[in-house]
């Protein structure tokens, strides 16, 4: 009984890849740990780039969805920063943590609203990004729609107001704290203020509960 239950034991360690690298020569370590960098350093690549089939494949071959770059950017956040939908979904569907965090605090969704990216905004609020999640570090307070608001993206903000993007959220964090119209109205992006003003008006006649029903049954032409 003892040495079945040793054979036991040895072939559940030999499932676990951290025991595994533990016996194997220090050299060939090594190389195994080279090896999965260059994976995700590629992996890295083809997220930014939109290059669908190499990510597949990348990822088929053991790289890391979740592999961040000096940075502390992942394959997520890089493709969501250049508003490749398909390779987010991509990355989502092999497991991307989209509330994970870069060495500023940053994320995906962060990335996606400042850049006006709203195919990819709604994408990762279909996949249970949380509308008012808030930054971390340096962007400690910060919601997606005070990142669009502050980059003049007055769609994006239209799209997040729909999902239930709270109007009245201050940031933490910054020389200069305040709401998402002010941060437009500070950086001069007087369209996507003045939209923003509309809807602050909007949501004393509806209730904060009822604007992102509104706006979504009235979609009026922004830029």
């Amino acid at each position: 009984m003892r040495q079945i239950g040793r054979k036991i034991k040895a072939k559940k360690n030999e499932m676990r890849p951290e025991l595994s690298m533990k016996k194997l020569p220090t050299e060939k370590r090594a190389f195994i740990s080279e090896k999965q960098k260059w994976l995700n350093d590629m992996l890295l690549d083809a997220a930014e780039k939109n290059m669908l089939k190499r990510a597949e494949r990348l990822l088929k071959i053991g790289a890391d969805v979740n592999a961040k770059n000096k940075d502390g950017w992942t394959p997520l956040m890089e493709a969501a920063w250049e508003n490749h939908a398909e390779m987010c979904s991509l990355l989502i569907e092999n497991g991307a943590n989209i509330g994970a965090t870069n060495e500023k605090g940053g994320d995906a969704f962060g990335n996606a609203a400042f850049n006006g990216s709203t195919e990819v905004c709604e994408l990762l609020i279909e996949k249970g990004a949380d509308v008012n999640s808030k930054g971390k570090g340096i962007f400690m307070g910060w919601t997606a729609l005070m990142h669009a608001a502050q980059n003049g993206k007055s769609k994006t903000c239209r799209l997040l107001i729909e999902k239930g993007a709270d109007l009245d959220e201050m940031n933490e964090a910054g020389n200069f704290k305040g709401r998402a119209i002010d941060h437009a109205e500070k950086w001069q992006k007087f369209k996507t203020a003045e939209f923003l003003e509309r809807m602050e008006s909007v949501q004393k006649l509806t209730g904060k509960e009822s604007l992102g029903e509104f706006v979504s049954s009235f979609r009026e032409c922004t830029q």
